[in-house]
């Protein structure tokens, strides 16, 4: 288990039930993200409305985040981010962008 400090509150995070197995690999990638999901899904969904998935590089204007979605309900299906469109015909969201999921998405 990874333990983290945020506002002075200690927590342990058990990434080991969600990635075990899954070699650190660019390939990965997608699966590490589904697992993820599902993991939080199972976990958490209740106590939030939005599920953000970015990179650790990625720099969000929070404020304005909020702001769009306060625009959008969490009880439809949304799947928000920057469509990219190279290499399949409907296209993906950019993972390294960044996308916000929302509550009834996830489920």
């Amino acid at each position: 288990e990874t333990i983290t400090s945020w506002l002075g509150q200690t927590f342990q995070i058990p990434y080991r039930t969600v990635f075990a197995g899954i070699p650190d690999k660019y390939e990965n990638l997608f699966y590490k993200s589904l697992f993820a999901f599902n993991y939080i899904a199972e976990t958490m969904d209740a106590d939030f409305d939005w599920f953000i998935k970015t990179d650790d590089d990625t720099y969000l204007i929070v404020d304005n985040l909020r702001k769009y979605l306060r625009t959008l309900d969490p009880s439809q299906s949304y799947f928000v981010g920057h469509r990219m469109k190279p290499h399949l015909d409907n296209g993906f969201n950019s993972g390294g962008a960044g996308y916000v999921l929302s509550r009834f998405f996830l489920q």
